[in-house]
Formats: C-alpha cells, sequence, structure tokens
C-alpha cells in the first residue's frame, strides 16, 4: 500500500515515469480503479504506451459496467435488478445447472431484497440477460481495443474513452452481430407481427458462444419436456 501511494503521488507531482508506472501495475502494486486517473497524468508517454493504458482502462469500465448488473423482467411483469461481480455470477450460473438437474425452485434474490425461490422460467430470464450483458461489454471491449490499434494520431487516441462509438467501419464481426440483433428487437417490440407468448423462450440478445447458447437450450428443452409430460399425465 506505501509503495502504491507513494508511487500515486509521484505521478501527481510529475516525477515518475509511465515504464515506473507501468511496472507498477503489472505487478499489483497499482489498483485498476487508479488507471483512469492515471491517464491522466502520464500523458508525455509513446503511442504504443499510451496504447498500453487505454487497453487496461477499457477493461476496468468493462468490468464495471458487468458488475453494474441487470435489470430483468419477471414472467409476473415485475422488473428486479441483479448485480453481475463474479460472485454473484457464479452463484447464478449454479441455480441454472440446478435447473438442468430437475430442481423447480431455485433460491435467490435481487439487489437490496430477501432470499426468495424463483421458478426455473424466471431463472433462465436472469441467467439469459446475465450473458447477453457480459456478451456485449466483452465484446466492445474487445473491439475498443483492435480499433485503437489502428489509431495514429497521439491526441485522438488518448480522448478515446470507453463508451464511446466505434465507426462502423471498424466493427468486429462480433459487435456487428450484437448491433444487428440489437436493431432487430427493437423493431420488433416497436411492431410486434405475434403475441406474446409465456412458454419458455430463448432470448434474441444471447451470447454467441456456443457453450452458453447450449446451456440455456437445455434448460428450455428440460422445462419444455417436463410440461409435455405433466399435460398427457393430466390427460390419462
Amino acid at each position: 500500500m506505501d509503495v502504491h501511494n507513494n508511487l500515486y503521488v509521484k505521478c501527481l507531482n510529475g516525477t515518475s515515469g509511465v515504464a515506473e508506472v507501468l511496472t507498477a501495475y503489472d505487478k499489483g502494486l497499482i489498483p485498476a480503479e487508479s488507471v483512469p486517473v492515471l491517464m491522466d497524468v502520464v500523458p508525455d508517454c509513446s503511442i504504443e504506451t499510451l496504447r498500453t493504458l487505454k487497453s487496461n482502462e477499457f477493461s476496468y469500465f468493462c468490468t464495471k459496467n458487468i458488475e453494474a448488473g441487470i435489470d430483468v423482467e419477471m414472467s409476473d411483469g415485475s422488473v428486479e435488478h441483479f448485480s453481475l461481480t463474479n460472485d454473484d455470477q457464479l452463484n447464478i450460473l449454479r441455480n441454472i445447472t440446478n435447473a438442468l438437474m430437475g430442481l423447480e425452485e431455485l433460491e435467490y434474490h435481487a439487489d437490496g431484497c430477501p432470499q426468495k425461490t424463483y421458478n426455473v422460467e424466471d431463472m433462465n430470464r436472469i441467467y439469459s440477460t446475465m450473458q447477453a450483458k457480459v456478451n456485449s461489454e466483452t465484446t466492445y471491449r474487445n473491439n475498443l481495443r483492435e480499433w485503437i490499434q489502428k489509431i495514429e494520431d497521439f491526441d485522438t487516441l488518448f480522448n478515446v474513452k470507453y463508451g464511446a462509438e466505434i465507426p462502423e467501419e471498424h466493427w468486429t464481426e462480433g459487435w456487428r452481430n450484437i448491433q444487428t440483433r440489437v436493431a432487430r428487437a427493437i423493431e420488433a417490440k416497436e411492431n410486434p407481427s405475434e403475441p406474446e407468448t409465456s412458454e419458455v423462450s430463448e432470448p434474441e440478445a444471447l451470447s454467441d458462444t456456443t457453450e452458453n447458447e447450449g446451456i440455456v437450450s437445455k434448460v428450455v428443452n428440460a422445462v419444455t419436456k417436463k410440461k409435455t409430460r405433466k399435460k398427457k399425465a393430466e390427460t390419462e
């Protein structure tokens, strides 16, 4: 902690070099939350060093945006907020795993609320929205990193902030796919052609990864098969 404080003061006083700052950061002597501040006190570095600092800055804000969480509309129409720290994500994934094992009552809690029982459909909504959020933020961060590799002007690079709109000609395939899905979802909401169904369905904005799509599909299939068996038993 003393090393961090001393180096931080030196940065603010302009007596610490960029190399010293980066070395301390790589060794964990400077916490990630200091990186955006350091960006404002070490503007005299090379453009390659600036790219490294910017990459760290993007990672910091990407993590913060994910941890801030998601709003999820439940099957009853209510909206609940869920933070997404690493532990939160693991707990949600654990509940999805329990659903795959056949559990229908899943214990969890929204931010600031007591723990309660969620059904499989609502837990699937939480998980799917979480995956969409994580995928969107990380894909955007990675696209930013690729974009800044092509920027050769120091001032232009220095002023690129997390949240900036990436020029379409610099979109990666992953970010373009997300933008397409978002536009499609907005269009569907503004011009609904079919009535909404209460059945469990796989959301449009899910992660591109096969693993994530597979998990949600298994939950959907498990719930559908269970409902089919139940209806069949009731008619016999």
